[in-house]
């Protein structure tokens, strides 16, 4: 099982749950908007990057107290990198789907509030 939060109960939540409720509450969020089945898609891939033993050994490491850097394994930039290399370059002739796969893309890199794979140091 890869592990996206681990609580000061040490209870875990499997990524796979994480993701499925992000995306059932992102689809709820946006339903009078139109933007559902994008929202669900962005709630779905927004930590795909967590699904990694990379990843894993961090969430248990920090769990443990030990000292870490937080961001220290990027996690949010592997939703943009699957959206932007599977539907932005593969529907370069669709406007629309160009812009659809760019706001999937925007939100997936951006929700911590920053791009993940932006150091501002």
């Amino acid at each position: 099982m890869f592990t996206a939060h681990i609580n000061k109960n040490n209870e875990m939540q499997s990524c796979k749950e994480h993701c499925a409720q992000t995306a059932f509450l992102c689809r709820r969020c946006m339903s009078d908007t139109g933007f559902e089945n994008i929202s669900y898609l962005a709630g779905i891939l927004h930590d795909c990057g967590k699904f990694t033993n990379e990843f894993n050994d961090y969430i248990m490491s920090a769990s443990k107290s030990e000292r870490l850097r937080k961001g220290e394994v990027i996690h949010s930039f592997a939703g943009v990198s699957l959206v932007l290399n599977e539907y932005h370059r593969k529907h370069s002739d669709n406007e629309y789907e160009l812009l659809t796969a760019e706001i999937i893309a925007a939100a997936v890199g951006s929700h911590h509030g920053l791009f993940d794979c932006v150091d501002d140091m």
